[in-house]
């Protein structure tokens, strides 16, 4: 019995110690979990975002925590759970077998842990009893986002477990050798970018910013589109990313670079989140005026629709998938209730969420009692007007379940595994449903047909939408047009006839352009350092046209033609010739046969004097030569005058040739030939004096070395004589020419003058070197390595010997000069700068500069100016291809041609080039702007609605004349107080009404001169409690005159409820509100002095910036609406008697300030600068003016002019006569 105790002890100890498998960390349970024969997983993201900790690796970290819920992503899980169940319903897919499903929240980086959980299960620990027997996903919907979908689908690829994305566009994903079982039912970005692409082509737009994620999804979709762009001859301006998780510095920059560009289109590729920031921040800034280009991430998200900036998004284009019905999805997603998973923490909160209650015993929050109901609640959850992405759900779904269909449907022996087999329902291998979703290819209830190519991909198919109107919380999208990649090259992209809403609210397509359009007579000039799409446009130059707008190029005209003063059309040339009867035709030929005539006098005196001495030292032969030759000379000309022929053509130039040859060679005496070439400059090798060799020249002798012919022929050249002593004369040689042993050289000739020697000074340095490398050889005189250190007798010395010593030769001779080799065996070298000068007849060499090199290759040039004299004199001759560039402008090289030929263009208005020949121009700064000439910046010129101008003078009149007008007015009604007049129209509200007028006549005069703080502030505060003042006076008034009438109708009671009292409170109250109005205007955001700089380039506008456009248009509502119910009550009261006509001249008085503040709102947004000041203060004038032309002018006629009616009597006579209807 101890035996078998101890056995029993000894395998529980072994078996303890038995390593096991167990998963690390906690496991993720899923959300929604339903058994079935073949499961397949969903992983969706449920939140939006995550906040974790930085670990500190000394205890195990907590789980992130999940932030906001994602109720597209829960529409997405719900989707799928749909599709499964109307899956199981149908009898046509997967007969007698059921599907099941097991869908995680992927929050944070719970995407991998959930991937792993789908493919290995949900044991903790794993043993040999269990370690085969996992029972896996057949197939993984999701994930939505392409980054984290990369890392998951790369770990599915290796497990082969077929993974269908609804939403990842990222075209890497594309990539089989990376994901080999990665699927997706959303077309790939690529499609996306390129169709994009061709849509700003087709809108005419070359000129983009590019704005994306810094992530795979917006730097692979954005590189793509840059890419096509440019194939589509479209320019980037710009190209920027971030992320909503980094700092706001990074959207800061973004926002700066878009505030700082030109384009006025963007191509956003990213999501609804980093558009969100981007758009709300712009709306902060006030920018305004852009046209958005989205991709399918946000182009149609309603969440952008509940920001403060979404108004900036309407007139947004973009491409997304097409909308899809799905028939019993909306019941279906109305009927989720938490009881269903009642595990599901998340549908609790969700629950939680919608309703605002909680399932918490202790939250102080409503406690969720299960009988809430989404169907009366409007969600965005249950809202399926817009299924665009869910129904990528749907099909993904729908493809899984068609494969595992076709691979349960398999007949054994046919089968496309190993030895033709099939896939068995308790076998299915995730791999082998790979290869059945591969080959899908079924038809949706609508239609739509269901495949994918060798990538995984679908066929991309997206709708072009317009943002029409974004409301809050709501997106109203217009379908504008089809792109759809399987069509033909040029029928993919198709436009529907709907109107567009372009971005701003624009009807028209708006223009974003680099350059304006070059027109015809112009060619294209790249500006330097800028895209294809910035250029200038050069107006071609004569005889050359372009006939075309953006031309690259301009066409020379055919011979025979020319271009027209537009340079747009060749047209033939005139014809013109030197004729004998026009003006310099006749003064020409005058003078030709006044030089014959004055010729043949000049010979016949010669002739004449032939025997005279002075014409027979001028060599009278010559001389009459020369005079026959003048003749034919001045008749010569005579024949380039006329209409050109064959015979004038061949007898012109040929008869000129010869005569002048016959001229100029006549003359007594010719000029050395290079005397032309005067004021030439070149180098030449350096000149050194050599005393010793003239001596040595002037020994020269036949004599003594007789055996040299060649000095025997120098001698016989330079004395004139044969050296042959003591030799008889020959046939060939007289006794005459044979030297006598006593001749002398002429030492004056060029040879013997050794003071100027240059090439000769290099053979005298070529000799020594050749000498010091054989003394190198003979003495020995090497270094340790070399092998010829032993001394050599002359007879053993070898040519390369003498050639190595020469390699190393380096000795000063005897004039100071150093003599050396480099490598290549050349000297250094040393040239002097010669100029040929001419004096008195004769060719001067004058050194006027030298060149020199030294042995670390550094050259060096040195020029005298002074002492050149060219062949213009000392002014030096100027050689460009084009002039320089003067300041203003920049250089535009001409196309074809070197790059020292250019054109010289004005810099643009607000740019500056101040030096010559600048390459580009220079942007002012912000609040200068170039001068006329472009050549200095000056500071802007400030202007603003003043005193002394002709309109500030105006304004300021009128205002003047108003607030005179009325208090003359106050002034008749104190005046005539006790008449009937004044009494019946309730003379203490028109004194408050007058005082209110006096004081909105006076009120523009705080809206000229320059703005200051106080004046900004004073602006609209003054003019909205004004007005607030006279309206509501107005509005009393009118309430006065339909009661007080009432009152005298029989049977009405109505005497007495509306007296002073009640009008005091009416017109105090109406007024008191408009000043707590603008108290908030002052205390939240008050106006402010702005320097503006949009309006006008050239001068910066100094304005009152309102502060709050909401408050500004607050004070005027409230202003409309007084002014509306005085309208209303007025027209109300339109059938009083006439001598109640008081509301008669209310109405129209309304009427005119309702028709005049209705044509301000439009005015005071279209005007520029100070002219939007100029509407503000003609609108209160004109306002002002009517409300007291209309009530109290009237009075004041009857008053003064007609006082007879101002009775009692009068007032009263009709009344009686009356009769209400």
């Amino acid at each position: 019995m101890l035996i078998l105790e101890l056995l029993l002890l000894m395998s529980v100890v072994i078996r303890a110690q038995q390593p096991v498998c167990r998963r690390q960390g906690n496991t993720q349970l899923p959300e929604f979990l339903k058994d079935g024969d073949l499961k397949i997983g969903g992983i969706f993201t449920f939140y939006t975002g995550y906040t974790g900790v930085i670990p500190k690796f000394n205890r195990l970290p907590p789980q992130p925590k999940c932030k906001d819920i994602n109720y597209r992503e829960f529409k997405f899980a719900y989707t799928m759970i749909f599709a499964i169940e109307e899956i199981n319903t149908n009898p046509s897919i997967l007969p007698n077998h059921t599907l099941g499903y097991e869908i995680y929240n992927a929050c944070g980086f719970f995407i991998l842990q959930s991937a792993l959980a789908l493919s290995n299960g949900q044991e903790p620990v794993i043993d040999e009893r269990n370690c085969t027997k996992i029972k896996t996903a057949q197939a993984i919907i999701g994930h939505s986002a392409s980054t984290p979908t990369i890392g998951f689908a790369r770990i599915m690829g290796r497990f082969h477990i077929p993974t269908i994305s609804h939403f990842a566009t990222c075209a890497c994903l594309s990539n089989r050798k990376e994901f080999p079982s990665f699927f997706r039912t959303i077309p790939n970005d690529y499609y996306q970018s390129r169709a994009l692409a061709q849509l700003v082509k087709h809108f005419g737009w070359t000129w983009v910013g590019a704005l994306s994620n810094e992530n795979d999804y917006g730097i692979n979709g954005i590189t793509t589109f840059i890419k096509a762009a440019q194939e589509e001859g479209i320019c980037i301006e710009y190209s920027a990313s971030f992320e909503s998780t980094y700092s706001i510095t990074s959207l800061i920059k973004t926002v700066e670079i878009i505030k700082s560009s030109t384009s006025k289109v963007i191509m956003a590729f990213m999501s609804h989140r980093e558009i969100k920031m981007l758009v709300e921040e712009l709306y902060r800034q006030n920018i305004t005026g852009l046209q958005w280009i989205g991709s399918d991430a946000w182009i149609t998200d309603d969440s952008l629709a509940d920001g403060p900036g979404h108004t900036l998004l309407v007139g947004s284009v973009g491409f997304t998938v097409r909308n899809a019905q799905i028939p019993g999805l909306g019941p279906f997603l109305r009927e989720v209730h938490p009881s269903q998973f009642p595990n599901s923490m998340f549908l609790r909160e969700f629950w939680e969420n919608v309703f605002k209650c909680s399932f918490s015993p202790n939250s102080v929050q409503r406690k969720c009692n299960g009988s809430e109901n989404l169907a009366y609640v409007k969600h965005p959850f249950t809202d399926v007007s817009d299924l665009r992405f869910i129904n990528n759900v749907y099909q993904a779904v729908y493809a899984v379940a068609h494969a595992l269909h076709n691979l349960l449907s398999c007949k054994q022996q046919k089968g496309p595994f190993s030895n033709a087999t099939c896939g068995q329902t308790m076998t299915i291998q995730p791999w082998q449903v790979l290869h059945y979703l591969q080959t899908v290819n079924f038809s949706m209830n609508g239609g739509e047909t269901v495949f994918f190519d060798r990538q995984g991909d679908p066929p991309a198919r997206y709708e072009l939408v317009n943002l029409q109107k974004v409301t809050k919380g709501t997106m109203e999208v217009a379908t504008i047009g089809y792109y759809d990649a399987t069509q033909p090259q040029g029928q993919q992209f198709t436009m529907n006839p709907v109107n567009i809403i372009w971005g701003g609210g624009l009807k028209s397509v708006p223009v974003s352009v680099c350059s304006e359009s070059c027109p015809p007579g112009t060619r294209k000039a790249v500006q330097k350092g800028r895209p294809i799409c910035c250029y200038d446009c050069i107006p071609c130059p004569p005889g050359e046209i372009s006939n075309t707008t953006d031309a690259s190029d301009c066409v020379k005209c055919p011979f025979g033609y020319w271009s027209n003063s537009r340079s747009d059309e060749c047209i033939i040339k005139t014809v013109e010739f030197l004729s004998f009867t026009e003006i310099m035709g006749i003064i020409l030929m005058m003078f030709g046969l006044l030089g014959v005539f004055l010729t043949l006098i000049v010979f016949v005196v010669f002739f004449q004097h032939r025997d005279t001495p002075i014409v027979k030292a001028n060599n009278s032969e010559l001389s009459f030569l020369l005079l026959f030759s003048l003749t034919l000379c001045f008749l010569c000309s005579l024949t380039f005058i006329g209409r050109p022929t064959e015979w004038s053509c061949m007898l012109r130039h040929t008869a000129f040739g010869i005569t002048f040859v016959l001229c100029i060679s006549s003359r007594p005496s010719t000029p050395e030939m290079f005397k032309s070439f005067g004021g030439t400059v070149g180098f030449v090798v350096r000149k050194m004096a050599m005393p010793k060799l003239g001596p040595f020249l002037k020994n020269i002798s036949p004599y003594s070395t007789s055996q040299s012919m060649f000095v025997s022929d120098f001698w016989e050249t330079m004395a004139g004589c044969k050296p042959c002593l003591n030799c008889a004369p020959s046939a060939n040689v007289t006794l005459n020419q044979i030297c006598k042993g006593e001749e002398k050289l002429n030492y004056t000739d060029k040879f013997f003058d050794a003071s100027q020697l240059r090439v000769a000074y290099n053979v005298y340095q070529a000799v020594y070197a050749i000498a010091h490398a054989i003394h190198k050889v003979l003495f020995c005189n090497t270094d340790q390595n070399d092998v010829t250190k032993q001394c050599l007798n002359i007879s053993q010395i070898t040519p390369k010997q003498v050639s190595d010593r020469l390699q190393t030769v380096n000795f000063v001779d005897e004039y100071g000069e150093k003599v050396f080799f480099d490598k290549n065996g050349d000297p250094p070298a040393s040239y002097e700068l010669i100029n040929w000068q001419l004096r008195d007849g004769e060719v001067h060499h004058v050194a006027v500069g030298h060149f020199s090199t030294s042995t670390d290759g550094t050259y060096k040039l040195t020029v005298k100016d002074d002492p050149i004299r060219w062949n213009t004199g000392n002014l030096i001759p100027k050689s460009v291809c084009s002039e320089t560039c003067p300041n203003g402008t920049r250089k535009a090289q001409i196309k074809g041609r070197p790059v020292c030929c250019f054109d010289c263009i004005p810099c643009a208005d607000g740019s500056i080039s101040n030096t010559t020949g600048a390459a580009d121009c220079i942007l002012c700064p912000e609040e200068y702007w170039s001068n006329e000439r472009r050549d200095k910046c000056v500071i802007k010129a400030t202007e603003f609605l003043s005193y002394t101008e002709t309109m500030g003078i105006i304004l300021t009149v009128l205002s003047l004349f108003g607030a005179s007008l009325t208090l003359a007015t106050i002034i008749v009604f104190i005046h005539f107080r006790e008449t009937p007049l004044v009494k019946a129209n309730n003379s203490e509200l028109s004194s408050l009404l007058l005082v209110s007028l006096f004081f909105c006549f006076l009120c523009p005069l705080t809206f000229i001169g320059e703005p200051t703080i106080w004046s900004c502030m004073l602006r609209h505060t003054v003019f909205g409690v004004t007005f607030a003042l006279c309206i509501s006076c107005v509005l009393g008034k009118t309430i006065v005159v339909v009661t007080a009438f009432r009152a005298t109708l029989p049977g009405n009671n109505m005497a007495g409820k509306f007296g002073p009292v009640q009008q005091r409170i009416i017109v105090f109250s109406c007024t008191a509100i408009q000043i707590v109005i603008c108290i908030l205007w002052l205390k939240i955001s008050p106006p402010f002095p702005d320097r503006a700089l949009k309006y006008n380039n050239k001068k910066i506008i100094l304005e009152c910036n309102t502060g709050s456009d909401a408050a500004f248009y607050a004070v005027l509502g409230y202003i409309s609406l007084l002014a509306a119910i005085c309208l209303v009550l007025a027209f109300l009261a339109r059938k009083l008697p006439d001598n109640f006509n008081e509301a008669r001249f209310i109405s129209f008085s309304m009427l005119v300030f309702c028709a005049v503040w209705a044509t301000f709102i439009p005015a005071y947004i279209s005007s520029p600068g100070k002219y939007t000041v100029a509407v503000e203060i003609f609108a209160i004038l004109s306002s002002a003016y009517g409300l007291l032309l209309s009530i109290f002018v009237p009075k004041c006629y009857i008053i003064l002019i007609k006082p007879e009616r101002n009775s009692k009597k009068h007032m009263m006579g009709k009344l009686q006569k009356y009769e209400w209807e």
